[in-house]
C-alpha cells in the first residue's frame, strides 16, 4: 500500500485529498491531472485511489499493515484509520482515537502483536528536558 499526499501537508483548498492506492510501478496515479477522485481520473493508465478523504481528516504520516489490515496515523485529522485489505479493495474502514490524543504521527507494528502509536503535539524543539507533551501508546488489537 502507498499513501501519497495529493497536496501539501495541510492542504490549500477544500478539495485537497489524501489517498490510498496499492503501490505499483504502473499505472500512475495521475497527479496533478487527477487529484483524489476529481479531475481526469478516468484516463487510461491512471490508478484510482481506493480511499480518499478531506485534508482536515488527514495529513497522515504513518502507515503499517498487520494481518492484512492497514493502519494509518493522521496528524491534522487527529485520528487513526483502520481498513481491511481485501484483494485490491479496502473494506470495513473505521476511525479510532478521533481527537482523543491530538495529532497522531507514527503507527508501527509491536512485537507480539498490537501497534505502537505516537503523537506529535509540540514541544521538544529546543532540547529543554521535559517540555514535550508527545506520547507513545501501545495499542492492543483484537483477533
Amino acid at each position: 500500500m502507498a499513501w501519497p499526499a495529493a497536496s501539501d501537508d495541510v492542504g490549500v483548498t477544500a478539495c485537497d485529498l489524501y489517498q490510498a492506492a496499492p503501490a505499483r510501478a504502473t499505472p500512475r496515479r495521475g497527479w496533478p491531472a487527477c487529484k483524489g477522485t476529481s479531475g481526469d481520473c478516468g484516463r487510461a493508465g491512471f490508478l484510482a485511489p481506493k480511499l480518499t478523504y478531506p485534508t482536515s481528516q488527514g495529513s497522515c504520516s504513518g502507515l503499517t499493515v498487520v494481518r492484512d489490515v492497514g493502519y494509518v496515523a493522521c496528524a491534522r485529522g487527529e485520528r487513526m484509520y483502520r481498513a481491511v485489505i481485501s484483494g485490491s479493495s479496502l473494506t470495513d474502514v473505521q476511525q479510532f482515537f478521533v481527537g482523543t490524543y491530538g495529532r497522531l504521527r507514527t503507527v508501527e507494528p509491536a512485537a507480539g502483536g498490537g501497534l505502537w502509536l505516537t503523537t506529535t503535539n509540540g514541544g521538544d524543539k529546543d532540547s529543554t528536558p521535559n517540555n514535550s507533551d508527545n506520547r507513545i501508546f501501545r495499542v492492543t488489537l483484537g483477533d
